[in-house]
């Protein structure tokens, strides 16, 4: 598991749309180059054309996300063990508007699983695993 950078306190234990929005809002919306992370172990479900769907590794509330294809990175190399680690910005940054990446299906995501970072952190990954 690669190490995450913590940007910023996690007020919340779990985090639902309105809770990652709002942490969008409070610290990325005046840094251009700020994200809010989701990163963590997960399994993976099913695979669509358009994007992938996974549970969340070692989850109570059994939350189940859906990804897009192109933005989220798996932490992994091929073939991809049961459960592996992945990483998706919340939040794509366009430059006319704000797009979502990380969709929850059902549940809550942990607290552990969302974090800030420059978006440097991920371009680094995405050299490595993309």
């Amino acid at each position: 598991m690669t190490i995450k950078p913590r940007g910023f306190p996690n007020i919340y234990d779990l985090y639902d749309e309105d809770k990652l929005f709002e942490e969008h809002k409070d610290h990325c919306l005046n840094d251009r180059d700020y994200r809010i992370f989701f990163q963590g172990p997960v399994n993976l479900i099913k695979q669509e054309w358009n994007g992938a769907i996974y549970k969340l590794a070692n989850d109570e509330v059994e939350t189940i996300i859906k990804v897009p294809n192109m933005t989220h990175l798996r932490l992994a190399h091929y073939p991809y063990p049961e459960i592996f680690d992945i990483i998706a910005p919340v939040y794509d940054k366009k430059m006319i508007r704000t797009k979502k990446v990380v969709n929850i299906i059902t549940g809550m995501i942990p607290k552990n699983y969302i974090f800030g970072a420059h978006v440097g952190y991920y371009l680094e990954l995405r050299r490595t695993f993309g």
